[in-house]
């Protein structure tokens, strides 16, 4: 089961890795979707931004770091679902709930944890 665990996250991990990349190489379909959702430039590359560390996020060691990766992901990818289902058919949100999914899985199952209050 820990071996499904972790190429769940290697995987979700490599989509937001390509993806990211292609938002800073400014990819022709992806710089597409942003003109036709009508947002700027900058966005796509902030979008690209948050996907990457995210995904490094995930690939850290540290329980906190992989759960704050799960929940960036996760909520970017609410937000990118409402935009294809705004603008495109809904099918095309597939893939985005998807993926919101898988992430907010990942941060749940990296919650709590060795958390402890500060000594007084």
């Amino acid at each position: 089961m820990k071996f499904l665990k972790t190429a769940m996250v290697f995987s979700v991990a490599f989509v937001f890795l390509a993806a990211g990349v292609s938002k800073f190489a400014g990819a022709p379909g992806v710089v597409e979707i942003f003109e036709r959702f009508g947002l700027p430039r900058w966005f796509m590359l902030a979008t690209g931004a948050i996907e990457l560390i995210g995904a490094l996020s995930l690939l850290a060691p540290a329980r906190r770091a992989r759960f704050f990766g799960g929940a960036l992901l996760s909520v970017t990818m609410i937000v990118g679902a409402a935009f294809h289902v705004a603008f495109d058919p809904p099918p095309a949100a597939i893939p985005a709930i998807l993926l919101a999914l898988a992430t907010g899985a990942i941060a749940a199952a990296n919650a709590g944890g060795n958390v402890r209050a500060p000594a007084h």
